[in-house]
């Protein structure tokens, strides 16, 4: 992915990185139908989302805006990553009312 965005500054980045921790038990519906690396995000979950977060800060544009998807259980550690080189940093929920998505602004 890096060797690919060297030279690119981007508005807008989106990311749904894979995000679930290793040890996270998954229905049957979602092993069958989605590959274990588009959903485990590394032991803790938070391995992946941390190289997009720096992905982000080295492509985006000063102001550009990053989301990101992540666990529910990581959105303050999440914030905490964006807290280096990104302001307006909010968590939203998704459409069961669960803290699943973050957006930021690049400084």
């Amino acid at each position: 992915m890096e060797s690919a965005l060297i030279d690119v500054k981007c508005d807008l980045v989106i990311a749904n990185p894979p995000y679930i921790p290793a040890d996270t038990p998954l229905p049957v519906d979602v092993i069958n139908f989605e590959p274990h690396s588009a959903l485990i995000g590394g032991v803790t979950g938070i391995e992946v989302p941390t190289e997009f977060i720096a992905a982000a800060r080295r492509i985006l544009k000063s102001g550009g805006l990053f989301l990101i998807e992540h666990f529910e259980t990581q959105g303050t550690l999440i914030a905490q990553l964006l807290s280096n080189g990104f302001n307006e940093i909010e968590l939203h929920n998704d459409l069961n009312n669960r803290p699943r998505w973050t957006s930021a602004r690049k400084l």
